[in-house]
């Protein structure tokens, strides 16, 4: 179960190499846990997931990362990167948060 208090407001901008265009961008805007928007955005940056059209040597990554629920200062692009490479290492090594 998900505590109200847990979801935040997330703007996450993906940058990607399009061979068409030699760079692409997209930006997702979520209010999720951090445990579902590191669900999602694993899936990006591992295999693409939920954009096909992406070819393998796209190397999607986290350009920027802003929490709108923090009134202070809503740059939490280090925590974002941090707790995702965190999860893609326990991917690879079978565990489970």
């Amino acid at each position: 179960m998900t505590c109200h208090s847990d979801v935040r407001d997330f703007l996450i901008g993906i940058d990607y190499y399009d061979p068409d265009d030699a760079r692409g961008h997209f930006t997702i805007r979520r209010k999720v846990t951090m445990a579902e928007l590191l669900a999602e955005l694993q899936g990006f940056v591992e295999v693409g997931h939920g954009f096909p059209q992406f070819p393998p040597e796209a190397l999607p990554s986290v350009a920027y990362a802003w929490d709108y629920s923090d009134q202070e200062d809503g740059d939490c692009y280090g925590e974002v990167v941090n707790e995702l490479n965190k999860s893609i290492e326990r991917s690879k090594n079978g565990q489970h948060h």
